[in-house]
């Protein structure tokens, strides 16, 4: 008898799980359960391979999926009483099986480099050495992209969220030479394992032998590097099963649009199934989300007695703590408490303004020890303020070693890694080693920071033969410091009062009670216009991040011209 996972699936995930083994493409609406169908399609799939000793890899693109997809395959393994047969699966970002199997092992070979290769994190101080002409000016290798559409490798840069070409001589060479360090970026890893499959064919037969079925999350996030390396998987035997909404692709900037996945939905020998019922929103927002894309998607819960639905709102220039308190008297009026909204921008300048973000201080080695305090303190992300540290200890280093960042970052490296890793995280952890942003940035902080940075630096030499350079106190001047505190006394919101504030990027894939997105002009008209845009698929994943409530802030001096448009979509103004 089957338990309480199977039971609670819909027929038409049921279906989908339950599907004979081969390629599959599921298209899916937002909210309709694709994480849950899934992990169900995964245990069936290992069901049916019985004693078969090839092993299934379910691939998503973020640590949170991932996470999830561990935790509910455990659940459902145990209840199906798998056994060993439960063990012979794989769960991972692509970045990282494709780093555990290919770029780890045997990368180096087609680098042409010395040592494992590894990843940067791009305050390595080797890397000065390692620029391109971006845009008329140097830019670091860290902001090479690549795309390999059509398997031809092609080099860009973005600068100010436009795509600048660089020329294959300078784009390939660039690449090539830090690939004979060992050293690669995100981007340029997905690049070396695509030439490492296609230079060592033994590496790509030996991982299709050993993976006949792999499963991709959020299939429209595969971009042209993911995609290249999928296809030649796919001629060398295994068999890929796709699940995403083509409608949320919102990395076009990283060559992500979703057209693989409607392509491969299309592709001959492929199983085409749909998921159409959407489980999280009311029925008014499904109503709006299916007038943007023209779907016909069903929605699965009641409206609550509360108030909910999809409205519009203006903003008044100057207006943002006036729509803040609008928006809170809306939620008080949903039932829903501020630290379970959202406020959704397109970019990081929006929402440094909906947050109240301070310009920088200090330069140099100081300013990122700056950043490092802000973010503990304003933020509560420690993993973040960590990396800074990081950062700022390797400028006051000689000549660490090049792939020292990466070994810190990664828990479970050798033991000198580990115990410079436990220095820095107590220094990251304690206001007596990295100071409160609460402090005056140009006298207390800065007078706190001096001495608990040498004396890190003085272990570092004494335990961890690591050489500081001859201009510390230079190099921890306090140039560009203010008087006032970091963090000025108030930041810190009361528990449960403030809101969450994010781009829409920074929520892709979450279930939000309410959901507010300030958008200008051209954005609305894009939403209005439906996903046929990036910008019009980023305000589609805004509506359908919500629950119970969406809100669109729309600038004032706007809104009498896209009233009509918004009314005829489903959106209800609000005053």
């Amino acid at each position: 008898m089957r338990g309480q996972f199977v039971t609670s699936l819909s027929s038409e995930q049921q279906n989908i799980a339950e599907r004979p083994l081969g390629k599959l493409c599921v298209t899916a609406c937002a909210g309709s359960g694709k994480t849950r169908t899934a992990v169900h399609r995964l245990v069936h799939m290992r069901e049916l391979m019985g004693n078969n000793r090839g092993r299934i890899a379910l691939l998503s693109y973020s640590n949170v999926a991932v996470e999830t997809f561990q935790r509910d395959y455990r659940a459902l393994v145990r209840d199906r009483r798998l056994g060993m047969q439960g063990s012979r699966v794989d769960i991972a970002t692509l970045d990282s099986f494709f780093t555990t199997h290919v770029l780890g092992p045997h990368a180096h070979r087609t680098m042409n480099a010395a040592r494992a290769s590894y990843l940067i994190s791009g305050g390595e101080p080797f890397l000065k050495g390692f620029t391109f002409n971006g845009n008329g000016f140097p830019m670091s290798v860290t902001e090479l992209k690549v795309s390999l559409g059509g398997g031809t490798p092609s080099y860009y840069a973005t600068y100010k969220g436009t795509k600048v070409p660089v020329s294959y001589a300078e784009g390939n060479g660039l690449a090539v030479r830090l690939g004979k360090t060992g050293a690669y970026t995100h981007d340029l890893g997905r690049f070396w394992v695509h030439r490492t499959l296609l230079d060592q064919p033994f590496v790509l037969k030996a991982l299709a032998h050993r993976y006949p079925h792999i499963i991709i999350d959020e299939a429209q996030d595969i971009g042209s590097c993911h995609q290249a390396i999928l296809e030649l998987l796919n001629v060398a035997g295994t068999h890929i099963s796709l699940i995403g909404d083509a409608n949320q692709g919102i990395y076009e900037f990283a060559d992500a649009d979703g057209t693989y996945l409607k392509a491969y939905h299309s592709q001959a020998g492929v199983d085409a199934q749909e998921l159409t019922r959407n489980f999280r929103s009311v029925p008014a927002i499904v109503k709006v989300a299916n007038a943007l894309t023209g779907r016909a998607d069903e929605h699965d819960r009641a409206s609550p007695k509360t108030l909910n639905g999809a409205y519009f709102t203006s903003l008044k220039k100057g207006g943002e703590e006036d729509l803040r308190k609008k928006f809170i008297s809306m939620l008080s009026e949903a039932n829903i408490s501020p630290n379970q909204a959202t406020i959704v921008c397109r970019g990081n300048e929006g929402v440094k303004v909906w947050r109240g973000d301070l310009p920088s201080q200090g330069q140099g080695a100081t300013a990122i020890f700056a950043e490092a305090s802000l973010k503990r303190d304003q933020a509560g992300d420690y993993n973040a303020a960590f990396n800074l540290v990081v950062r700022g200890f390797l400028r006051l280093l000689s000549n660490p070693p090049k792939d020292l960042a990466n070994r810190l970052q990664r828990p479970g490296t050798d033991a000198l890694a580990a115990k410079i890793r436990r220095k820095l995280w107590g220094f990251t952890r304690a206001q007596d080693g990295l100071p409160s942003a609460a402090l005056a940035a140009a006298t207390d902080w800065h007078s706190h920071l001096v001495p608990s940075v040498k004396a890190v630096l003085s272990w570092l030499e004494s335990e961890a033969e690591l050489t500081p350079v001859t201009t510390v106190g230079q190099m921890l001047a306090k140039t560009k410091l203010k008087s006032a505190a970091l963090m000025p006394a108030g930041e810190v919101p009361s528990e449960g009062t403030d809101i969450r504030v994010e781009t829409v990027h920074g929520v892709k894939g979450e279930s939000i009670p309410a959901v507010m997105y300030v958008a200008n002009k051209a954005q609305v008209e894009e939403l209005i216009a439906g996903p046929k845009t990036e910008i019009g698929r980023i305000g589609y994943v805004a509506v359908t991040r919500a629950q119970d409530l969406f809100v669109l802030a729309i600038p004032d001096k706007e809104i009498g011209n896209l009233r009509a448009d918004l009314v005829a979509r489903g959106f209800v103004e609000k005053s």
